[in-house]
């Protein structure tokens, strides 16, 4: 068990008692097999890398012996018992401070005795000093990088796709989810050339994260932003160029598919969505271009088989009766008629390192098939084994499935996820440990509940009224929208206000009248304004209007003339 800071006091005393304070080497063990800054006494740094592994109740001599024998250590940091890492103070812990004291050498050698060690399997250059920790290599020189490997045999025959189509810090998870889904694919031999991420890149270095530069998917996971090379950027992330870069339309502003008949594609997309919607910033792609895209990829000879997986609220309205792309097998977090979920959000789950990130980590689905992914053995573990462990541990929204399950079903996921079969190495911050399920926020509601938190935490009661203006102003703008689109749906309906409310939540299958839905939403959003994360959600309404009216498309136009018309000073 760990020291406490009485109980590593008491040991001091003792030390001290019994002549303890006689060494002339201020931290003996960092000094002996640390890189340190030996020229300070006592002074020694910290350098975490990917933190693969983390092992309790270590001296500094055990954390240099454990990254000695495991052949992925590069370099090892030792910090004592209740230290704040990444604090980037000159000391993160009671006892680093007691060291930053001590000329003689006893408090640091208590620190040395216990603390965990943190091993990383990439170089990290060393931290500012570090009062009582201690940054160590294995014995010699760190390996110089050497030539890159030779691609893997077949490599070149997988690609992926990946897309977070949204951007702001209310919606860090979707790019932290996408920046995990390319970890996952890289580390498992895809190369980097034929990954095509989508991603806004507005979250690490934001003003309002804590931990600058990095990104988590998960509670104290692993940073999922350091070597997560984007290919689209800021504007660039939008509905024509994802579909270019499915298509291999080379009028994109960057990387497309080359991909054959003979390679396998996998894609995975994250953000808001609606029923036969998903957005994108300022706008959204429809599900007859999602479906549209696949088709033309089949007719061109762009795969032989593909792999789609698909986070957004109502995503199986995406594909259901619409998929016709052979050898496509698409998996979608919910249903066509509920939402998707937000998952490790605030107030307990959003935590790394002991500080709070102040929004949601991930997505339900998408962080139980990726940490499924993560321990996985990508040779033996085939895609239906992945997709039947998600959809019985997806709680909140109900996993679908549309397309070639029983072929795409039988192979491994190696096939799709990677080129090359990467042994599982099950580290601690990849495992799902714990039920967080109280930690899952719908989807729609995550910008109000993050608002509130916020609020919750603000530490000045000047801070507090800015944040309750925000919230104020953010449910004023739902309120409009809700009124506005119910508007709409009276006037459609001949102001019959019980038939209005079917048309606003009517459960629906799926999209039904494509055609009348595809045009529908075009007037909407050209009269209205662009939809957003929330208006998303009366997509359905346009849906149920094409269903229910005999001659839809005018009597839907003139609605929303109308009802815009009168209140073109609130943007939907």
């Amino acid at each position: 068990m760990h020291s406490t800071p009485l109980a590593m006091l008491t040991h001091v005393a003792v030390f001290l008692l019994l002549g303890g304070a006689h060494s002339d080497k201020v931290e003996p063990q960092c000094q002996q097999v640390g890189v340190g800054t030996e020229g300070i006494l006592g002074v020694d740094a910290e350098c975490y890398g990917d933190m693969y592994k983390t092992i309790q109740d270590k001296s500094v001599l055990e954390c240099a012996d454990e990254c000695e024998k495991d052949d992925q250590c590069i370099q090892w940091t030792h910090v004592p018992p209740h230290a704040n890492i990444h604090s980037k103070a000159a000391f993160n812990s009671p006892c680093g401070f007691l060291c930053s004291l001590d000329v003689f050498g006893v408090f640091c050698t208590v620190c040395e005795q216990s603390g965990t060690c943190y091993l990383s399997s990439t170089h990290e250059d060393l931290s500012s000093p570090s009062y009582g920790c201690c940054c160590g290599h294995k014995k010699g020189p760190l390996p110089t990088p050497g030539p890159a490997p030779a691609p893997v045999p077949g490599a070149q025959h997988h690609w992926a796709v990946i897309m977070a189509g949204s951007n702001t810090y209310t919606n860090y998870r979707h790019q932290a989810d996408a920046c995990h889904a390319y970890q996952i694919a890289k580390k498992n031999g895809i190369p980097e050339s034929n990954i095509i991420l989508l991603a806004y890149d507005d979250i690490a270095n934001n003003a309002e994260n804590p931990i600058k530069g990095k990104m988590f998917n998960k509670p104290d996971g692993p940073d999922v932003y350091e070597g997560c090379k984007i290919s689209y950027k800021g504007s660039q992330v939008n509905r024509d160029n994802f579909l270019k870069v499915l298509t291999g339309d080379t009028t994109a502003p960057g990387p497309v598919l080359k991909s054959t008949s003979k390679d396998r594609v996998f894609v995975y997309y994250a953000d808001h969505g609606g029923v036969g919607v998903l957005g994108t910033i300022g706008g959204y792609i429809h599900a007859s271009d999602v479906n549209a895209a696949l088709a033309q990829m089949h007719a061109k000879g762009m795969y032989a088989e593909l792999l789609f997986y698909l986070e957004a609220c109502e995503s199986g309205s995406i594909f259901k009766d619409l998929l016709t792309a052979p050898n496509v097998l698409a998996v979608t977090a919910a249903n066509a008629d509920e939402s998707s979920f937000g998952f490790y959000c605030p107030p307990r789950s959003d935590k790394v390192s002991g500080k709070s990130i102040g929004t949601c980590l991930g997505d339900e689905f998408s962080i139980r098939w990726m940490e499924d992914a993560d321990v996985a053995n990508f040779k033996t573990r085939t895609v239906k084994q992945e997709i039947d462990t998600v959809t019985t541990s997806v709680k909140l929204s109900h996993v679908q499935q549309f397309g070639d399950i029983s072929a795409i079903g039988a192979e491994v996921i190696g096939d799709f996820m990677g080129a090359e079969a990467i042994s599982p190495n099950v580290s601690a911050s990849l495992v799902y440990s714990e039920d967080n399920s109280n930690s899952a926020v719908n989807s729609r509601d995550i910008e109000v509940h993050l608002a509130y938190y916020r609020m919750e935490r603000a530490e000045t009661l000047e801070q507090k009224r800015a944040i309750q203006t925000q919230l104020a102003t953010m449910l004023a703008r739902r309120q409009a929208a809700d009124y506005k689109f119910m508007q709409i749906a009276l006037l459609a309906m001949d102001g019959d206000n019980a038939k209005a409310q079917d048309m606003i939540n009517g459960h629906l299958e799926s999209i039904g009248n494509v055609d009348c839905h595809f045009h529908s939403l075009q007037i909407a959003a050209e009269k209205c304004g662009a939809f957003d994360d929330y208006t998303l959600r009366y997509s359905r309404l346009f849906v149920n209007l094409c269903g229910a009216l005999p001659m839809p498309l005018p009597k839907i136009e003139h609605a929303v003339e109308k009802v815009c018309g009168l209140t073109t000073n609130v943007v939907v």
